[in-house]
């Protein structure tokens, strides 16, 4: 999930997780499982703001360029 950096801090992203975490519902999809890089400050408050719980930490990228990354869950129902 992305936004336009001249368009944060508007509330789209916060659109787009509710929109998507809706859906899940309606599928009846209970846990969504997600990623981001630790570096990405926003979306890391974004996802603990609507209730992520974080699971671990680890590493993704190619070798020699990986990040840091933080890996979260939310039940649903």
């Amino acid at each position: 999930m992305r936004v336009e950096p001249s368009f944060q801090g508007r509330g789209f992203g916060t659109q787009m997780l509710e929109g998507l975490e809706e859906r899940a519902k309606q599928l009846g999809i209970n846990v969504l499982r997600l990623d981001t890089a630790a570096v990405q400050g926003p979306a890391v408050r974004l996802y603990e703001g609507h209730g992520y719980q974080l699971t671990h930490e680890g590493l993704l990228g190619p070798p020699g360029q990986k990040l840091k990354t933080f890996f979260y869950e939310k039940h649903l129902s």
